[in-house]
This record gives C-alpha cells, sequence and structure tokens, in this order.
C-alpha cells in the first residue's frame, strides 16, 4: 500500500520536489522507519517538520504514527517475501518443491472456502447495474484483472482511484468490491471504507485476515500460507470467472 503510493510519486513528481526527496529517503532507509523521529526524517530530507506533516497527511495518514506503522508493514512483508528461497542446488527439485507448496496452499483454500458466499457475491456481480473494485498496490493487479475479464460478460466495471480523490457517480444498485488481502487498507483507509460504506450499501470485502469487523459482506480466503497469496486470490477470480460463464450463457 504505502509503496505505491511513494512509487506514484517518484514517477510522477520532480526529483527537487520535496515530496519526491522525501519519498526516495523512506524506500531506501525503511529498515530504519521503526526508529527514525519526525524530526529525524525532517533533517534527513533537508525539510520542515511541517513538510513531513504535510506529506503524510496527503497520503492519507492522520498521523506520523499510522504513517509508520505502515511503512513497518511495507518493509515487513518484503522480509515474507523473501522466504521463498530454494533450498537445494537442484534447480528441478527446487521448482517441482515450489509448486507442491503451492498446490497445497490453494487446495487448502478450496476446501475451506465458503462457496455459499462466494456464490452470492457472483449472482451479485452479474445483476449489478456497475461494479466499482478498490485495492492498494499490488493487489490492484486483481482489481485490472477483474474489469478486463468482466468485459467479456458485458458487466460495467471502473478500478477506483487507490486514494478515492475523485468522486463516483456510485448508486444503490451498484457494486463495490474491495480487496485487502493483508488488511492494510481496512487499517489505514478508515475514512476511505467508511465513505465507500455510506455510498454504497451491496459492498463486499475480499480479505485473507481474519475476524474482520466492517459494515459490508466479508469473504475471507484462509492465510494458511501467506507466501501463496497472488496465487490463491488468481484461483479464487478464475472461479468467479468460470461460476459466471456458466450462469450467464
Amino acid at each position: 500500500m504505502i509503496n505505491s503510493k511513494l512509487n506514484d510519486i517518484l514517477n510522477q513528481c520532480d526529483q527537487n520536489d520535496p515530496r519526491y526527496i522525501i519519498s526516495f529517503y523512506i524506500k531506501n532507509n525503511l529498515e530504519k522507519i521503526n526508529t527514525i523521529t519526525l524530526n529525524d526524517l525532517a533533517s534527513a530530507c533537508y525539510v520542515s517538520k511541517s513538510m513531513i506533516i504535510k506529506f503524510y497527511k496527503e497520503l492519507g495518514y492522520a498521523s506520523f504514527r499510522d504513517f509508520k506503522d505502515s511503512c513497518i508493514d511495507y518493509y515487513e512483508s518484503i522480509q515474507q517475501d523473501s522466504n521463498h528461497h530454494f533450498n537445494s542446488d537442484n534447480f528441478k527439485k527446487n521448482s517441482f518443491d515450489y509448486l507442491n507448496k503451492q498446490e497445497k496452499a490453494i487446495h487448502y483454500m478450496l476446501e475451506t472456502l465458503n462457496y455459499e458466499y462466494l456464490d452470492q457475491l457472483i449472482h451479485e456481480m452479474r445483476r449489478s447495474r456497475h461494479v466499482y473494485v478498490l485495492a492498494h498496490g499490488y493487489s490492484r493487479l486483481f482489481c485490472l484483472d477483474l474489469q478486463y475479464r468482466l468485459d467479456h460478460f458485458h458487466i460495467s466495471t471502473t478500478v477506483v482511484d487507490p486514494y478515492f480523490e475523485k468522486e463516483y457517480p456510485i448508486k444503490e444498485s451498484d457494486m463495490f468490491i474491495i480487496f485487502s488481502l493483508d488488511g492494510n487498507l481496512i487499517r489505514y483507509s478508515r475514512s476511505t471504507l467508511k465513505h465507500i460504506f455510506l455510498k454504497c450499501s451491496n459492498c463486499w470485502l475480499i480479505t485473507c485476515t481474519k475476524g474482520v469487523a466492517l459494515p459490508c459482506h466479508v469473504l475471507e480466503i484462509n492465510d494458511e500460507d501467506p507466501d501463496f497469496y497472488y496465487q490463491k486470490v488468481q484461483c479464487l477470480l478464475q472461479l468467479i470467472y468460470e461460476r459466471l460463464e456458466q450462469i450467464s450463457f
């Protein structure tokens, strides 16, 4: 989540822009973020404290603590992603071991999935006038995939701006699908979620986070093996497309 926001700034801003300088420093010093203070960050980036405050508030964080927590979560997720090291020098064996682990994780997801709830989501999707989809960071790939595939079923779909900076003509007959696999969007975008829930009564959250208490439908994907989030959601999306094909034609 935070990485996509920082990347947007680095891709769009001039290198002399204070926002670029702050983003560049943070991305290259994530291991220090846990202990850094607001004064430290301002000093390291040669900007004022008020500039740092303006920076994190523009990114949607209410406090420096929330901003740091998001950075720490991102750093920890990078460390987790590095756990996919091969265990031997045999490339072929490593490849099949990896495949077996992935198949086991997906099989467990399929065993524990709430199919009644998933089918409800799919039928709601089919009946909706328009489907809005929201995710941050890596999960936005799922939004784009969903939009591309739903075109085939003539289901009007919009991938929402991740910071919800523009207004969308959301109607009562519309549907809103939110991807928050690691729960970061739930934790750090409360105001965005509140805005969505006020606008749309048919909201669905797809997450690997257990026990989420939000005023919407929640479809949980088991998190037995968080290393295979992407593969499990890709499988889930494929099930949705196959089921839509079945009920649409």
